[in-house]
C-alpha cells in the first residue's frame, strides 16, 4: 500500500482478485491471506516498538479487505456468467470433442491404449477449454448427463473404425444413473471388440456406495471390459476397496508422481502401491509423468504404464492415425 488509493492501487487490487478467480482459488483464501498479512504487521509493529501504529494498519487492512473481497465477488460472478454461457453453448452447437492422451508400455515405450478426455470448443473463439473445472458447475446447472451422452458416443464412435484400445472416465454420477447405464450397454453392444475399453472410477466414489459400483463393475465385465481405479495413493487409499473389486489397473495419483523427483515420501509412497499392485496382479500406471527425471526413476521403479505432457500431450481424436 503506498498511502494512496489511486488508480495504480486499484488496478493492483482487481489484478490480485482475477488471478484468485481465474486459477479457481475459494473466496476464503482472500481472508487467509489479509489474516497472515495482519499477524505479520502486529508482530513487526509491536517488535519495533512501534505499537502506536497498531489500531492505524488495522484500519488500513480492513479498507484493503473490504475492497478486495468486493473486487473477488465481481470477478467470480463474471467467471461464473463466463462459464455457463460457454456451457450452454457447447450444447448447442455440439462442440463436446473428445482429446486422447496416450498411455505407455513402459518396457517398450509403445502405446498400449488412449485415455480419452472431455474437452469444449467454444463455438464463438474456437478456443479448447478442459471441462474438468466445470464440472461441478455443470451439475449444478443440470447440463452434466448430456455432456457425458455426447462424449461416450464421440468417444466410441471414433475407436469404433480402429482396433485401438481405450479408456473413458465415469464418475459415481454416471454408474448410479439407470438411464446412463442402458445407454452405455447400448454403446458397448454396437462397438467391435467392447473388451477394449477400459472404464476409470475414482477411487473416491466408490465411497459413496460400493454396492452400486459393485454391480455396475459385474455389468460390464461381462462385455470383457477392464477397470481403472484413477488417483489412488492419496486421501481415501483403501486397500479393502481394491481387494473386493481387484481392478486391471491401478492409477497413481498425480500429486505423487509430480513430486517424485524430489520427495522422499512420494517415492515411497509411489513403491508401496506398486508392490501392492503386484501383489494383487494389477498393472500400475503413473499420471503426469512431465519431465525426464519423473521418466528415469518410474523405469526404475517398475510402474507398468506411463502417462503425461513429457511423452505427449492430448491431442484431438480426429489426429488418432497421426499422433
Amino acid at each position: 500500500f503506498s498511502g494512496k488509493y489511486d488508480k495504480t492501487y486499484f488496478d493492483k487490487l482487481a489484478l490480485i482478485s482475477e488471478t484468485h478467480v481465474r486459477v479457481g482459488l475459494p473466496s476464503h483464501y482472500v481472508n487467509a491471506a489479509f489474516s497472515f498479512v495482519r499477524q505479520f504487521l502486529e508482530k513487526l509493529l509491536i517488535r519495533t516498538d512501534n505499537t502506536h501504529a497498531l489500531l492505524s494498519m488495522h484500519k488500513i487492512v480492513d479498507i484493503n479487505l473490504d475492497i478486495l473481497s468486493l473486487t473477488y465477488k465481481q470477478e467470480s460472478r463474471t467467471k461464473l456468467l463466463n462459464e455457463v454461457s460457454l456451457l450452454k453453448r457447447a450444447l448447442k452447437h455440439d462442440t463436446i470433442v473428445p482429446y486422447v492422451q496416450p498411455i505407455y508400455e513402459n518396457k517398450t515405450d509403445r502405446v498400449a491404449y488412449y485415455e480419452c478426455l472431455m474437452r469444449i470448443v467454444d463455438p464463438e473463439t474456437e478456443a479448447v477449454e478442459s471441462i474438468y473445472p466445470m464440472l461441478s458447475l455443470s451439475k449444478q446447472i443440470l447440463i452434466y448427463p448430456d455432456l457425458m451422452h455426447r462424449m461416450i458416443e464421440k468417444s466410441f464412435e471414433a475407436f469404433a473404425s480402429n482396433d485401438f484400445s481405450f479408456s473413458v472416465n465415469l464418475s459415481y454420477e454416471d454408474i448410479a444413473d439407470e438411464t446412463f447405464n442402458r445407454f452405455l450397454q447400448l454403446k458397448l453392444d454396437a462397438l467391435p471388440k467392447p473388451q477394449r475399453v477400459t472404464f476409470e472410477i475414482l477411487e473416491t466414489d466408490m465411497i459413496i456406495d460400493f454396492d452400486v459400483v459393485s454391480r455396475f463393475i459385474a455389468s460390464i465385465r461381462a462385455y470383457g471390459c477392464e477397470i481403472a481405479i484413477d488417483d489412488f495413493g492419496t486421501g481415501y487409499s483403501n486397500l479393502e476397496t481394491i481387494l473386493k473389486i481387484k481392478p486391471d489397473f491401478i492409477k497413481i495419483d498425480g500429486s505423487l508422481i509430480r513430486n517424485i523427483d524430489h520427495s522422499e515420501e512420494s517415492l515411497k509412497l509411489v513403491k508401496n502401491i506398486v508392490n501392492i499392485a503386484k501383489d494383487i496382479g494389477a498393472a500400475t500406471v503413473a499420471e503426469f509423468v512431465h519431465n525426464k527425471r519423473v521418466y528415469d526413476i518410474l523405469q526404475v521403479l517398475d510402474v507398468d504404464y506411463l502417462q503425461g505432457f513429457y511423452l505427449s500431450e492430448p491431442f484431438p481424436v480426429d489426429n488418432l492415425a497421426k499422433p
